[in-house]
């Protein structure tokens, strides 16, 4: 049974993942809205799916958050926010390829596929990131 972390302060963004995690399948979750609840969690689930917002997270820091997700190296991971900057993509890229990325403006085919890519743990990026990242733009 695989267990969901939402980490998103927004509360109609994580109803609407709830919503759609549960036609895929995954039916247990948790909320939280601050990293001391994020790391409680995953202490009792290191193998959980993390849904997270990092822009409206509470992390002091890029590095404090990838520590959280070092220590937790069996939970999979999808950054899901409105918007990332390109400096910040291409540092958790190189740190961290194992994290997934989507924005919350993307199409609902590519949410569902970011969010089939998190359950099989298999790495996804979504195309407005990797514009970004190919400094294509928007159109």
């Amino acid at each position: 049974m695989k267990v969901c972390i939402l980490a998103d302060k927004q509360f109609i963004t994580s109803e609407g993942i709830a919503a759609v995690l549960r036609r895929m399948g995954i039916d247990t979750f948790f909320r939280v809205e601050t990293v001391k609840e994020l790391q409680d969690k995953l202490m009792s689930y290191p193998d959980a799916l993390v849904i997270l917002d990092y822009t409206l997270f509470d992390f002091v820091s890029v590095q404090q958050m990838l520590n959280l997700k070092y220590a937790s190296k069996y939970s999979a991971w999808l950054l899901f926010s409105e918007e990332l900057g390109k400096h910040f993509l291409r540092y958790i890229l190189i740190t961290e390829p194992s994290i997934s990325i989507v924005m919350k403006h993307d199409s609902r085919k590519e949410i569902e596929s970011a969010l089939r890519h998190l359950i099989d743990n298999i790495p996804y990026i979504c195309e407005s990131a990797e514009m970004i990242l190919n400094d294509v733009p928007p159109s």
